[in-house]
Parts: C-alpha cells; structure tokens; sequence
C-alpha cells in the first residue's frame, strides 16, 4: 500500500519504529518546535528543532543534491502523528550543519520532508544536557 508516494509500514518488526509528528513533515512551526536557518556544505537549509521527533531527519532531495553518502542498508519504520506508519530507508552520517559560529554533527535519516530540510529531534536534543525553558 502507499501513501503519498511513500511505501506503508504493514508490519515493521524487522525495522525500528521512528516518531515524527505529522506537523513537522509539512515544516509548519508548534509550541515545541524552533525553526533556524542553516547550511551544509554551504548550500542554505530550513531547519526545525522538534522535541516530538525522536531522532534527526534530513531531506533526502537534499542529501541527493547535495551528493552526500547515503547508507542505504539502514532501514527503518516512521510511526507519524496520525498513527500511520511508513517504511524508510537511509541515513546520512557525520552530517555538519552549520548554526552560525556554531556546527553540530548528526545522523539524519532519510525522509521526504516538506516545509523544512533537517528535523533536530530528540536524538539532537539529548547531546544538550539539561536545557530550561521558561
């Protein structure tokens, strides 16, 4: 079965199951999302923190474009925010996305995603250590 192109998750007990909530795949901004501007490899790109995602997600058009190595024997199920389940396949390692002065190095796996290029999620999140929002 398919869903917008994409291969539906029927049974992923081979594959580990990822979280991305369906908000964060169209890149429309909520309470617990940050969106930034970034660049890899010098090439501009729209990033969302999100603490709903629980690992990193990159684009894979832009992985494409930008002629990154992809590792194709990763493969993984994407549990979305309406309960639907899609099969994935791909990552990108030791990925730099520049935040300014700053770079930070991630695993991104591979996903068709909408309004943003890379998700930060909670993967990222937890190499910050405690952070305090008010």
């Amino acid at each position: 079965m398919t869903e917008e192109g994409r291969e539906v998750e029927e049974d992923d007990k081979d594959h580990g199951t990822l979280e991305l909530p369906l908000f964060s795949i169209s890149g429309v901004s909520q309470p617990q999302t940050l969106k930034l501007r970034g660049r890899i490899l010098g090439q501009e790109v729209v990033l969302m923190v999100d603490s709903g995602a629980s690992h990193n997600f990159v684009s894979r058009p832009l992985v494409e474009k930008l002629g990154l190595t992809i590792d194709e024997t990763v493969r993984f199920g994407v549990c979305l925010g309406d309960g639907g389940k899609v099969r994935c396949q791909g990552v990108c390692r030791n990925l730099n996305v520049e935040l300014g002065m700053y770079t930070v190095v991630i695993t991104g796996h591979l996903f068709e995603l909408g309004g943003v290029d890379v998700i930060l999620g909670v993967d990222w999140l937890r190499t910050l250590g405690e952070v305090m929002l008010d």
